[in-house]
C-alpha cells in the first residue's frame, strides 16, 4: 500500500477557504483518498469543490464507502474517527428513484457503485454506528452522508447543517481513482567515529508510512538493518556502523 502527502489550497468564492489535511492513502483498490478541512460546508459545496481537485490526471469526488473494509481502512490511515469526524462523503437518498421512501429507501453513492446498505455492526456493510436516518433536528429529513460520532461511521445528515445546533460540517473526504505515488532518497554521510549516518526522506512526505533500510555487499542479498515509522518531517536518521566500504543500502517501504 502507498501513501501520499499534499498541501494544497483551494478558494471557492463567496463559500469558504478549503484546507487539505496533511496525509493521505491509497487503499488496496487503488484509489486514494485525501481529507479537506472547511468551515461548515454544505454537501453541494463539498462536492463541487472535490471535483476541482486532481491528483495525477484524476479527477476528484466524495469519497464512497461502499464496503466496511474501505471504510476502516481509510479511517484508520487518515488520522481515526475522532480526527475525520463530521466530513462529507459522496452518498446521498434520491426522491426520484422508484424504490424511494423513509428511511432507508433510493440510497446512492455518486459514483454509481452499488449502496450495499449501512449497519452497526456487520462484517460487509459500511459502518453506521447510531443515528442513520433520524430526522434533523428540525424534523426535517436527512439524505446525504457524512462521518459522525468521533469513530468515521456514515450518519445521514441534512444538506445545509446549522452550527447552531452545535454540528456544523468540518469539511469533506475526497478520493481520486488513481494511487498515489511515492519516491525514496538517501543520504549518507561518513562520521568522524567510523559509523555512517544515513537519512531515508520520502516524497511527498506521508504519515502513516514504515520502511526497511536494508544493506547488501553484492547486490543480490539483501539485509534488514532497521526498521522506521516516518514521522511528519518525511526524514529517518540511521547511524549504521559499517566495516565494509564496499556495502550499498537501499530504503523499502511498507
Amino acid at each position: 500500500m502507498k501513501y501520499q502527502k499534499q498541501i494544497l489550497i483551494i478558494g471557492l468564492a463567496f463559500v469558504c477557504q478549503w484546507s487539505q489535511a496533511q496525509n493521505t492513502t491509497t487503499w488496496t483498490n487503488g484509489h486514494t483518498y485525501q481529507v479537506v478541512f472547511a468551515d461548515n460546508p454544505t454537501w453541494f459545496q463539498a462536492q463541487d469543490a472535490a471535483a476541482t481537485m486532481t491528483l495525477d490526471g484524476a479527477t476528484g469526488y466524495l469519497a464512497t464507502f461502499v464496503t466496511r473494509a474501505e471504510q476502516e481502512f481509510v479511517i484508520s490511515h487518515l488520522g481515526g474517527g475522532s480526527y475525520l469526524n463530521q466530513l462529507w462523503l459522496g452518498g446521498y437518498q434520491d426522491t426520484l428513484d422508484p424504490n424511494y421512501s423513509e428511511p432507508y429507501g433510493g440510497w446512492k453513492w455518486i459514483t454509481g457503485e452499488p449502496w450495499l446498505g449501512v449497519a452497526s455492526d456487520d462484517p460487509v456493510l459500511p459502518r453506521a454506528d447510531a443515528g442513520f436516518n433520524n430526522l434533523y433536528f428540525d424534523l426535517g429529513p436527512e439524505g446525504y452522508t457524512i462521518t459522525w460520532w468521533q469513530t468515521g461511521g456514515v450518519n445521514d445528515y441534512a444538506a445545509t447543517p446549522s452550527a447552531a445546533y452545535g454540528y456544523p460540517a468540518r469539511g469533506f473526504i475526497v478520493e481520486f481513482n488513481v494511487a498515489a505515488k511515492v519516491t525514496a532518497i538517501l543520504r549518507a554521510k561518513a562520521l568522524g567515529d567510523g559509523n555512517l549516518e544515513i537519512v531515508a526522506a520520502i516524497n511527498p512526505p506521508v504519515i502513516p508510512h514504515d520502511c526497511v533500510l536494508q544493506s547488501t555487499t553484492d547486490y543480490t542479498s539483501w539485509t534488514a538493518v532497521s526498521t522506521n515509522s516516518f514521522p511528519s518531517s518525511g526524514m529517518v536518521t540511521n547511524i549504521v556502523q559499517t566495516t565494509n566500504s564496499m556495502s550499498f543500502y537501499r530504503v523499502e517501504l511498507k
